[in-house]
């Protein structure tokens, strides 16, 4: 049987607080904009999935700004969602760093990843 594969941490995030309430646990995947978290909402004890924006390079403008710009509009979208098929986001801020990255914390739904769920599951 094969081990759980680690992936590595760009961005340096695991075993730190997020907005002194979010505990950075582990990183679970990586996207073409974002690195996936899981980790704890220290508030509430509840196991939280955190997305960090880190599509682009800050100096390449316009699309370092346009992903930005759509990572926050998701967030505020999916906020806003209620349905059985989609994630509840729980909260929304930045990280404290240069560029201030935008995250997300959302429920969390083991499993694997959508990809590899809806493959198991179905739709």
């Amino acid at each position: 049987m094969l081990g759980r594969v680690t992936l590595p941490d760009r961005l340096g995030l695991v075993s730190l607080p997020l907005l002194e309430r979010y505990w950075v646990q582990e990183v679970i995947a990586h996207g073409g904009m974002s690195v996936v978290y899981r980790g704890l909402d220290q508030r509430l004890l509840r196991p939280v999935c955190i997305k960090v924006f880190d599509g682009l390079d800050a100096s390449s403008q316009p699309a370092y700004t346009t992903g930005h710009d759509h990572f926050v509009q998701e967030a505020f979208a999916l906020s806003r969602l209620s349905h059985p098929n989609t994630v509840r986001i729980y909260d929304f801020g930045f990280l404290e760093r240069e560029p201030a990255l935008p995250f997300q914390s959302a429920e969390w739904v083991g499993g694997g990843t959508r990809h590899q769920r809806s493959r198991k599951e179905g739709a």
